[in-house]
């Protein structure tokens, strides 16, 4: 009987197995010193866009969750942290929702509400994620659509502050 039931469980893998998140940690080599520039200081969104696409092929099939502070460290608290595509694709929504955003400048615009999906399909298929935000009198404004990347400087047009996310969850189930 007991060689059945292990048997019968073998086949149902916990839902959150610790060894997931020590063989992603392991192979990323996490946390990932952020490498902050600009005014105000923020990180550089290149090193982040990397970074989250080798976390989801990495963490691809597996169970790990991740908070924002286990995948990044950053060495401001007062630094801010890129809202990309890559971003809005890996962070379960809920994590972010009410989270400060604000303009490349460091003013603040208001609160994340939530993530927007657009997908196109036809002749070439693609997904992507813009997002919106309430401002001071609890309108939606959109942000990100077509892009959260400011082509001319090369920096990020939304920002959400890294001592607000670092507890947050970035990975799994928020």
């Amino acid at each position: 009987m007991k060689m059945l039931l292990v048997v019968l469980l073998a086949g149902f893998p916990p839902l959150v197995r610790a060894d997931d998140c020590v063989a992603v940690k392991a192979q990323l080599k996490l946390p990932i010193q952020l490498k902050l520039g600009g005014k105000p200081k923020q990180a550089r969104w290149a090193q982040v866009e990397k970074t989250l696409t080798r976390l989801r092929e990495e963490a691809r099939g597996s169970s790990c969750e991740l908070s924002f502070g286990e995948v990044f460290s950053a060495a401001r608290e007062d630094a801010f942290f890129p809202i990309l595509h890559n971003l809005l694709r890996t962070v379960p929504e809920e994590s972010l929702v009410g989270a400060s955003v604000f303009a490349q400048n460091g003013h603040l615009l208001g609160k994340f509400a939530n993530r927007v999906t657009f997908q196109k399909q036809g002749e070439y298929n693609y997904t992507t994620y813009y997002f919106q935000f309430a401002d001071g009198e609890g309108r939606l404004q959109s942000g990100g659509n077509p892009s959260l990347i400011d082509h001319y400087t090369g920096r990020a047009l939304y920002l959400l502050r890294w001592s607000e996310l670092a507890e947050r969850t970035l990975l799994g189930e928020p």
